[in-house]
């Protein structure tokens, strides 16, 4: 359904099949793997989590005591005009301890769900970042534009 949810707080739209939430972030609600969350004329789903991701490139290679993760997800425009998704600038991965790591370049990861989706239109793609391997509560906070609500999704299993 194409429609208007500018303005309003994320909400899930559909749940994980894989059992019981993880809770409320410190000031957000975080949702899970496998849930559908609309926030500002988007829907956002993680359908999948590679943790490690092992490349076969021999120069493609996570620096000493860092591994890749892999997030797989798809995004949804559920306006009813035509919309650009980008991911580079409104997506990162945060720790328990609230450290912050951007997109990393990974050969063997398909590209980001990023581009002009029309209404309804929805792309699936893969996001990769390099993290310490001590790190061990992953999750992906997710804003749409300046204004956007901040979707977070725990990505621990």
């Amino acid at each position: 359904m194409v429609g208007s949810d500018q303005g309003k707080k994320p909400e899930k739209v559909s749940s994980s099949p894989s059992g019981t939430d993880r809770g409320a972030s410190t000031d957000r609600e975080a949702f899970k793997v496998g849930d559908t969350v609309a926030a500002d004329g988007w829907e956002l789903k993680v359908n999948e989590v590679i943790d490690p991701f092992v490349s076969d490139n021999q120069f493609t290679q996570p620096e000493a005591g860092k591994r890749f993760v892999v997030v797989d997800l798809t995004v949804k425009n559920t306006q009813d005009k035509a919309r650009t998704a980008s991911s580079l600038f409104t997506s990162e991965l945060r720790d328990e301890e609230g450290r912050a790591y951007s997109r990393s370049i990974v050969v063997g990861v398909d590209s980001a769900p990023d581009g002009e989706l029309a209404p309804g239109e929805q792309r699936r793609g893969q996001m990769a970042f390099e993290v310490p391997t001590a790190s061990k509560e992953l999750r992906l906070d997710y804003t749409n534009g300046i204004f956007g609500h901040r979707v977070v999704i725990d990505l621990t299993r």
